[in-house]
């Protein structure tokens, strides 16, 4: 590095370089796209300050990789984990409605990697889960419920292909104890996530199947269709609404709360199909009278299993200040909450209103 101007520029090349898979990475170690946007900021700043002492470009992933996890290591330290409501208590009973939202930060929040740039594939050969099956919404849950420390090694060895001895010198440890923490991972996560990954899972499907899928989906909810609609789930579905601890499961469990709740004929229903998690999804607009549009509700996140959906995860974006909680049986009454809002929709480039007749 020559001159200051030089310094900067190999800075922001090194940077750009790997920025989306860091973003990734300490997404999947927070489980938080706020807090990743944070613990990345803080990673590169630090790398700054350390730039000087960089001698060789090929070490510049494993350098880089190693501030992160630390930065976002020293995060978990302080603060609970996040999770799904199916991993924060038990389904709800049969015709239970909606409950009182968890104001506290202990959601997993959804990912727009496509438009951050996740790459498809695998980011080294010594990897086993490619990139996006890395980002998906069980194996992010799965990995919150992992010691910190295992949480680590398992993304780093696992998803992004350092080796036993690399992980060692970023952890500050021996290659023995990464290879002991990620036998433990490897187990605890297996038991948490599906057997195929969503990216093997539509691959087979194919996209005109996802297409007539989701279709026929839309279908159902603008029109108010429960018969349509739960017809297009697995047996054993579920249902989950983030900021709301209530889920429900099985299937005729969701039936009977979607012909009372939300597909009673009280609200109408807009949809733009999106991605989310490397999986597809669905923002829903609700028709709001005063607006003369459709406004942002929810962004659901399908998980399809064989060729239906197994499972949604709808991440709501309206705001939880009410006390009573009747006001959540009526939730798209409720006022837009800012900051779910931009982690739900404008961070993943979705309009702010739908104007009546347009849909996907």
């Amino acid at each position: 590095m020559t001159d200051n101007g030089a310094a900067g520029r190999d800075f922001a090349d090194l940077v750009e370089l790997h920025r989306a898979e860091l973003h990734a990475h300490c997404y999947r170690m927070l489980g938080s796209v706020h807090d990743a946007d944070d613990a990345v900021q803080e990673t590169l700043l630090r790398a700054w300050r350390g730039a000087a002492g960089l001698r060789e470009a090929r070490s510049a992933r494993s350098w880089l990789y190693r501030i992160a996890t630390n930065v976002c290591l020293t995060e978990l330290g302080r603060r609970r984990i996040r999770v799904l409501p199916r991993d924060y208590g038990p389904a709800a009973e049969p015709y239970t409605p909606p409950g009182a939202p968890v104001a506290e930060s202990v959601w997993l929040e959804p990912y727009p990697g496509e438009s951050i740039g996740i790459p498809a594939g695998r980011a080294a050969p010594e990897a086993s889960y490619e990139q996006r099956e890395g980002i998906e919404l069980a194996f992010v849950a799965a990995l919150q419920h992992l010691a910190a420390n295992q949480r680590a090694v398992l993304i780093l060895r696992e998803v992004m292909g350092f080796s036993a001895q690399e992980v060692a010198t970023m952890l500050e440890t021996t290659a023995a104890s990464v290879n002991s923490a990620l036998q433990r991972a490897r187990a605890a996560v297996r038991d948490r996530v599906p057997a195929r990954s969503q990216q093997v899972t539509l691959r087979a499907l194919g996209d005109r199947g996802l297409r007539e899928l989701v279709g026929r989906y839309v279908q159902a909810w603008e029109r108010c269709d429960v018969q349509a609609f739960t017809a297009l789930l697995v047996e054993d579905a579920t249902f989950a609404m983030p900021p709301l601890a209530t889920w429900y499961t099985p299937r005729e469990t969701i039936a009977a709360w979607a012909r009372e709740y939300s597909l009673s004929g009280a609200w109408r229903w807009r949809t733009m199909l999106t991605s989310a998690n490397a999986q597809p999804a669905l923002a829903f607009y609700a028709w709001n009278d005063a607006a003369g549009a459709y406004l942002p509700f929810a962004l659901n996140v399908l998980t399809v299993r064989d060729g239906l959906v197994g499972d949604v995860t709808a991440f709501i974006v309206r705001s939880i200040g009410a006390t009573e909680p009747e006001a959540y049986v009526r939730f798209p009454q409720q006022p837009m909450d800012p900051g779910r809002l931009t982690g739900a929709f404008e961070g993943f480039g979705l309009p702010k209103a739908l104007a009546d007749g347009s849909s996907m």
